[in-house]
């Protein structure tokens, strides 16, 4: 008798510390209703910076092994090894979102802007190969890789109208702009040669990536504030996001929604090259022993174009179920580009002052699992969340990928 009134003392005094948490206003960009999922009352005003960087050279051996040094050796033998034969991968995801937002009774308004940013580069292995191993005398070597960048600027109005207590439709209505967009043909490329007769080496590395924008090349290399906002209300596309929520007032139970519903198709004017490039030349080493090395990075304008540019169309939804903690099973997909993107959220709160979860997700070929915590005290109200990514789920805690991300929220 006496083990089952602990029992149920314990689980009433936790039932009593945890409260209800679900999808937030932070997460407006997956469906663009959950900006009025409303913390505060009147107005609110929030940030979202996020950036996930992965690379699959260096392991958690390594830092784990390093951390704590004031000197860290290098062995490239050790890094090649553990690529075993792929390409040595970068890649990183960035993006801030802001917004704004003042509710009156039943309807919301408000504002937003988004930047993205998406680079990869894959650099071949051979390349690695030749630095741990070492050259041939006489022997050519030359490769190349992929190079991917999208980077976009948004921003626009939001509207949404509730009823019923519980149902809620919020659109975002907003003009896009591309900052710079490669071209297929964008390449890593590198030389490298030596000559037995009077032992020279030749060596080459060149990036050179194609990009549309509507900048020149002297604007992307001197980017302002002004230059952007001229450019997104010049030669913008436009689009609307149209999202629906049940229980949308703190704690929205089910969504839906359909983003990037193009409906002016973004203009790009320039075709520009972004070069980079390394040499080193010797001749005679065996005697001198001297080299020369020389850099160089620039964009370079090519031409005038005239190429269209959309958003792609992505369709996204989530459902909440309680059981110990808010389980928020969710999907998002892009018809267009095929990606197909998923995961879970368990999400609680500790007397409403303190959120925290956990979460799983497959995010543009890349597995992360996440865990956040925030602090609530109305006014403010801000979270971090930090997540292990990888391309294989079974190498999560490898840490050869992160992502971080804070959450920060003011109103009343």
């Amino acid at each position: 008798m006496m083990k089952r009134l602990i029992i149920i003392f314990i689980l009433t005094i936790f039932s009593v510390m945890i409260f209800s948490e679900s999808l937030t206003a932070w997460d407006n960009q997956f469906n663009p209703a959950l900006m009025d999922s409303k913390k505060r009352g009147f107005i609110e005003i929030g940030v979202t910076p996020d950036i996930m960087f992965f690379q699959n050279l260096v392991d958690s051996k390594f830092i784990l092994d390093n951390y704590d040094k004031e000197e860290i050796v290098i062995d490239l033998d050790q890094f090649y090894g553990g690529l075993e034969g792929e390409d040595l991968k970068l890649y990183t995801v960035d993006n801030a979102n802001v917004y704004g937002l003042i509710n009156l009774w039943n309807l919301g308004l408000g504002v937003y802007s988004n930047v993205d940013l998406e680079l990869k580069l894959d650099i071949p292995n051979s390349l690695l190969k030749l630095l741990t191993e070492g050259n041939e005398i006489g022997q050519t070597y030359t490769d190349s890789g992929e190079v991917v960048l999208d980077s976009t600027i948004e921003a626009g109005a939001y509207g949404s109208f509730s009823w019923k207590d519980e149902n809620l439709l919020g659109v975002k209505i907003g003009a896009f702009s591309p900052i710079a967009i490669s071209d297929e043909d964008a390449f890593f490329e590198y030389g490298l040669s030596t000559d037995e007769t009077d032992n020279s080496i030749n060596g080459n590395v060149k990036v050179s990536v194609p990009v549309y924008s509507n900048f020149s090349a002297n604007e992307l290399e001197n980017l302002d504030t002004d230059l952007v906002m001229n450019n997104l209300l010049n030669n913008n596309g436009f689009k609307i996001d149209i999202g629906y929520i049940n229980g949308y007032d703190e704690n929205p139970k089910w969504g839906i929604a359909v983003n990037n519903i193009t409906l002016k198709k973004a203009n790009l004017a320039k075709s520009i090259n972004l070069e980079a490039e390394y040499t080193v030349e010797a001749s005679n080493i065996v005697f001198e022993q001297s080299f020369e090395t020389s850099e160089n990075f620039e964009f370079v304008d090519n031409a005038s174009v005239n190429k269209e540019y959309s958003m792609p169309l992505g369709i996204s939804g989530f459902y909440k179920f309680t059981y110990i903690f808010d389980w928020i099973p969710f999907v998002e997909w892009y018809p267009i580009t095929s990606e197909f993107n998923f995961g879970i959220n368990a999400k609680s709160n500790i007397f409403n002052i303190i959120p925290y979860s956990f979460s799983l997700e497959r995010y543009s070929d890349l597995w992360k699992a996440g865990f956040s915590l925030g602090l609530n005290a109305y006014l403010v109200e801000t979270r971090f969340n930090i997540s292990l990514t990888n391309y294989e789920l079974s190498n999560i805690f490898d840490l050869k990928g992160i992502s971080a991300k804070i959450n920060l929220a003011v109103g009343f």
